[in-house]
């Protein structure tokens, strides 16, 4: 394997909560092997966004002492233990039977499923935004979406929201979009998640500078396994790391 100090590319796949706690376990294989803060460049999509978000956001910790490793790890599993589905599911049926909640409140506070999820990962990422990626030695993130009004790939990273509009590349900064929505929006997996809107509005923007508003759904549902982008940017890159969560784990081997 390459030197510690080597630039090292982490594409992490979707595949649900599994898939998080999967690519938790090749994080921690690469801090054991004193290669986790050689991490440059983190492609993600769907539950391999939910490790890429905590593991930058947190990246002083990750990185730090394997007691500091521990607590944000710690932090992390307990968060997919706790029934997150079911909890979207039960408020959006209160939500359904409650005119105030469904229709009195703020658009963006209404509970909606959308709404719901960004609000569950809230409670993860807290009020961080996309601008608290950077700095502090941390690697580059792509969070890949898909969206469904170009129907085409798209992404979030720590400085801007790309999209492509008949072959062009188009980019917008995103520095007060939060977390939890770049989240949302790379495992909006349908049919139970809805797309999650994305315009002028989210991005605090004028409607000049971001006119049509995109329906942002799963990055999987163009690219899986999250390299679609990191490809593209890390040319510079030495080692490309592909964790792969979308395989069956209880495969059979033959036996002599």
């Amino acid at each position: 394997m390459d030197r510690p100090d080597a630039p090292i590319t982490l594409a992490l796949s979707g595949g649900g909560f599994r898939a998080t706690l999967f690519h938790l376990g090749v994080v921690r294989l690469l801090y054991d092997a004193r290669l986790l803060s050689s991490v440059r460049y983190l492609g993600a999509v769907s539950g391999g966004s939910v490790l890429a978000a905590h593991l930058a956001l947190r990246w002083e910790l990750y990185t730090g002492p394997e007691e500091e490793f521990e607590a944000a790890a710690a932090e992390l599993i307990k968060f997919t233990q706790s029934d997150v589905r079911g909890r979207i599911i039960r408020r959006w049926i209160l939500g359904c039977l409650s005119v105030f909640l469904r229709y009195l409140l703020p658009r963006q506070m209404r509970w909606t499923i959308g709404n719901l999820l960004k609000g569950q990962y809230a409670r993860l990422f807290g009020r961080a935004t996309l601008q608290n990626l950077r700095g502090g030695n941390r690697p580059k993130v792509f969070f890949n979406c898909t969206s469904l009004t170009t129907g085409s790939a798209c992404f979030f990273s720590s400085d801007a929201f790309t999209w492509y509009e008949e072959g062009e590349e188009l980019s917008i900064s995103s520095d007060e979009t939060p977390i939890a929505f770049a989240v949302a929006a790379s495992s909006a997996f349908p049919p139970l998640f809805p797309p999650v809107e994305i315009s002028h509005r989210t991005l605090m923007c004028g409607q000049k500078d971001f006119p049509k508003a995109h329906c942002l759904t799963d990055g999987g549902v163009y690219d899986n396994l999250g390299i679609n982008r990191v490809l593209e940017k890390t040319a510079g890159s030495k080692l490309l790391l592909v964790s792969d969560a979308e395989g069956d784990f209880d495969a059979e081997y033959e036996k002599d």
